[in-house]
């Protein structure tokens, strides 16, 4: 209904956001589940073409989160491995996306977040890296295992892992396959799709 909603004011869907993927937050926001949303053309960015601030005027208590974001090249199934999921990818970027709490003082349930398009504020795409078949074995340890640290006025603020993000991002993948396998509302993910 959101989508629906949505599509006919004018916006087209590209892609979905996974929220809730780091366990270590969930008891701190009473979410014990991953959520997901849609991402539009009027919510994503390339941090290439921002030539200035970006404003987030009309969020609501918005909040950065860094993201590994990821192309579909081809269509995904249940039951793929990491290393097949990853042959399904055209390029992986870093991004920062904007949350937003409908929610006064982001108090909400997991339905709550839900109904906030998965808490999706904007998208900010840095610049993609092409997935190379040759380059397989070295993409899966580094989406694995990396670190990143968030910084504000040169003062690392946060650190956070992979595997807080289930284990790592394609695994947060895994999991949205399987949720949106046996539902009966939303489409699959599809080649094109921005993750």
């Amino acid at each position: 209904a959101l989508r629906t909603r949505r599509i006919q004011n004018g916006e087209t869907p590209i892609g979905r956001k996974i929220g809730f993927t780091n366990r270590t937050i969930w008891d701190e926001y009473g979410v014990h589940q991953p959520i997901w949303g849609d991402i539009y053309s009027t919510t994503v960015s390339w941090l290439a073409e921002q030539t200035g601030p970006f404003h987030v005027k009309g969020l609501a208590e918005p909040r950065i989160e860094p993201e590994i974001v990821f192309k579909l090249k081809s269509k995904p199934t249940p039951l793929m491995d990491e290393a097949a999921l990853l042959g399904c990818m055209e390029w992986v970027a870093h991004g920062f996306e904007l949350v937003q709490s409908l929610f006064t003082d982001w108090d909400f349930s997991v339905a709550d977040t839900i109904a906030g398009c998965g808490l999706h504020g904007a998208l900010l795409i840095g610049p993609p890296h092409l997935l190379k078949p040759d380059e397989q074995d070295i993409w899966l340890k580094a989406l694995s295992s990396f670190s990143i640290d968030l910084y504000r006025n040169d003062q690392n603020i946060d650190t956070g892992f992979a595997k807080n993000v289930l284990d790592g991002p394609l695994s947060a993948i895994r999991h949205l396959i399987s949720l949106l396998e046996n539902d009966p509302y939303n489409p699959d993910l599809h080649a094109g799709e921005i993750i």
